[in-house]
């Protein structure tokens, strides 16, 4: 049984990270209760580690 419950639309979120990171947050879920809105904020801040890099283009 999970500690948090996860709303679908989170839910959703936490699916489309990369599976290392979408395996860790649900585990870590699985013992902690996070209210909604520091899920939230976990989610993003797991969204924006994984963006590559942009580069500008040479002139």
């Amino acid at each position: 049984m999970m500690a948090t419950h996860i709303p679908p639309k989170q839910f959703s979120q936490i699916m489309a990270l990369p599976t290392h990171l979408r395996r860790d947050l649900l585990e870590f879920l699985g013992y902690a209760s996070v209210a909604e809105d520091e899920l939230d904020k976990i989610i993003t801040d797991l969204k924006t580690r994984v963006k590559a890099p942009s580069f500008d283009k040479p002139h």
